[in-house]
């Protein structure tokens, strides 16, 4: 992005910030925007589906989980954008779709809470983690698990159908997340040990 750029060389100009650290706010200033921006987004489809309310829950229950569980990680930027707001989307439809079908849900939420304890974190190839990330990651994603399955049944006891079932729809999608990248960090290994 040109504006970061922009700002980058202002800053550093000014004295705020050093030459050798042009990189470093390069990449936190690109990726602040693109978070704001994605949120942004996030709300709008929210806005646009009548689902306001459900769309903050979708965040507050699948960003941390996303965050430590990792996954499935499109190839470029522009990929990613489309590939999350479909997503939002399609669980936003979902948790219209499933409210009120409490044995579904469950069902659903039971399934994707084994593929997270058994899977997460799954790094992606250009952030590969060792052994002491792969502990505290994990950890992570198995206390945000613990707090979307509470949330939802909170929500589900609270007689807030539409919002329980974004809830477990969120985790359900992040378990799909987890065995897409799960795959596609195998087929990787296998190409590299087929060119070795």
């Amino acid at each position: 992005m040109k504006a970061v750029e922009r700002l980058v060389v202002k800053l550093i100009a000014d004295g705020v910030i050093e030459e050798e650290d042009r990189e470093i706010y390069e990449y936190g200033f690109h990726h602040g925007i693109m978070l704001i921006i994605n949120i942004a987004c996030t709300i709008a489809i929210g806005i646009a589906m009548k689902m306001f309310w459900e769309v903050l829950l979708f965040l507050a229950a699948y960003v941390p989980l996303r965050t430590n569980a990792g996954g499935f990680h499109a190839k470029t930027q522009l990929r990613c954008f489309f590939y999350s707001n479909f997503i939002v989307a399609a669980i936003l439809f979902s948790g219209r779709i499933l409210a009120g079908h409490s044995l579904i849900l469950g069902v659903l939420a039971m399934a994707a809470s084994i593929v997270i304890v058994i899977l997460a974190p799954v790094e992606d190839q250009n952030k590969p983690l060792d052994e002491k990330e792969v502990a505290v990651y994990g950890k992570r994603a198995r206390r945000a698990l613990f707090l979307d399955i509470l949330l939802a049944g909170a929500l589900e006891l609270c007689s807030v159908q539409t919002g329980s079932a974004t809830v477990i729809a969120s985790v359900f999608g992040m378990a799909v997340f987890l065995i897409m990248g799960y795959i596609k960090n195998i087929r990787l290994k296998q190409k590299r040990n087929g060119a070795e």
